[in-house]
C-alpha cells in the first residue's frame, strides 16, 4: 500500500513530495536559465532593448508606470 503524500506549510507555501523515477521529461529549473542568460545577454548588448520590452509588455496588458 503506497502512502498519501503530505502537505507541508511552510510560509504559505505548499510542498507536496513527489517520488522521481527516471530522468525528466521537462525542467523548469533549466528552461529559466537559459532564458535568464539569454536575455542577460540582449540587454548587456543593448540597454534600451530591456525598456523597450518593458514598454511593449506595459502597453500589451494595460499597465501603467
Amino acid at each position: 500500500m503506497m502512502a498519501s503524500p503530505v502537505l507541508l506549510n511552510f510560509s504559505n507555501t505548499f510542498f507536496v513530495p513527489q517520488i522521481v523515477t527516471g530522468p525528466k521529461k521537462f525542467d523548469a529549473v533549466k528552461m529559466m536559465r537559459e532564458i535568464r542568460d539569454k536575455l542577460s545577454d540582449i540587454y548587456s548588448k543593448d540597454p534600451e532593448a530591456e525598456k523597450k520590452d518593458l514598454e511593449a509588455i506595459r502597453r500589451k496588458y494595460g499597465i501603467k508606470g
